[in-house]
Order: C-alpha cells, then structure tokens, then sequence
C-alpha cells in the first residue's frame, strides 16, 4: 500500500465551528491531496500556526477575545518570513474592512459566501493561489 504524501496544508482560523467546517469541505472536496487544519480559539491562534507552518491562513474578522485584525498583527512579522499566503474570511462586505486587512498584511480579502456552491468556488479559487 502507497500512502499519498500531503503536499500542502490550510489553517482556518475561525471561532465559528460551523463556517470553518463549511470551507474545510470544500477544500477537501476539491483535494484530498491536502490538510486542513481548523483553530476557534483566537488567542493560540499564532501557535497553531507556528506548529503547522501553513501554505495558507484563512482568518475571520469576528472573533472573540482577539479579531481576526489582531491575529493577522500577530501573524503579519513571521508570515513574512516564511512563503505562506493569509487570506482574511469573512461576512464583512465592509470596505474598511478589506482596506485594514491589506494593510495589515493580509494578500488578499474574501466575504464568506451565502450559499454551498459559492463556497466550492471559493474553495477551488483559494486552492488556485497555492
């Protein structure tokens, strides 16, 4: 038997269970050849990544304790040592939103879709920029 080596890996950092687990199938629904990862605690959210050393973070505005800006701060000085991408996830159509973001390091910014087949696209479009 050949086990198939995982080649890239995701981390969702989102306290939502629900929205997380939503993304993370569609991923592997678009790959299996991949590993995704899910953290809901904000506050270790920098040590899960630290631990997985991830191609990609998908990170949530809304979350308690710290928001998805705080951790992107958090993240943004080791992120640009490694060749990792962040990717801001949320339900903010909020332009200031998307500005801070960018500015706070992130490469790109996405509003989390309200149907099952826009999440598949998004799925296939973040597994694009891999």
């Amino acid at each position: 038997m050949v086990l198939k080596s995982v080649t890239r890996s995701v981390l969702i950092i989102d306290d939502d269970a629900f929205d997380s687990s939503i993304i993370k199938n569609c991923i592997l629904s678009c790959e299996s050849d991949i590993a995704v990862f899910e953290e809901h605690d904000s506050t270790i959210a920098v040590f899960k990544f630290l631990e997985i050393e991830p191609d990609l973070t998908l990170i949530d505005i809304s979350m308690p304790h710290l928001d998805g800006f705080r951790v992107l701060e958090k993240l943004a000085p080791i992120v640009k040592a490694t060749p990792s991408r962040v990717i801001m996830l949320s339900g903010s159509t909020n332009a200031y939103d998307r500005l801070k973001s960018l500015q706070l390091g992130a490469d790109d910014y996405k509003v989390k879709p309200s149907e099952m087949a826009s999440y598949r696209n998004l799925a296939k479009e973040l597994l694009y920029t891999l």
